[in-house]
């Protein structure tokens, strides 16, 4: 594999569930892409996207104000981390 585009789809109880709860986030966002993580090294392209409705922004925006730019942060600090291990050169197999 030289190429991986990772889209994660987010929506208002997502965000209810981990709002003040980065750790509980981390450990989800571990459980659903370490398996990813863990197995593809040597990536050329590494494309992430998080994927919203435009009327959800606008409710997130109201509902969760600073929780969600929380979240958010947390999303993609831990997608930056995997890109970096996944883009490095797979090591050869003896």
């Amino acid at each position: 594999m030289k190429r991986l585009y990772l889209q994660l789809s987010v929506s208002v109880p997502f965000c209810g569930r981990f709002k003040k709860r980065p750790d509980e986030l981390r450990t989800a966002l571990r459980w659903n892409l370490d398996p990813f993580r863990e197995k593809i090294r040597g990536l050329a392209e590494f494309r992430f996207k998080i994927r919203t409705i435009d009327y959800i922004n606008r409710v997130w925006s109201v509902i969760f104000g600073e929780e969600l730019a929380e979240i958010m942060s947390v999303i993609q600090d831990f997608v930056d981390e995997m890109r970096r291990e996944m883009m490095l050169p797979k090591i050869p197999q003896e």
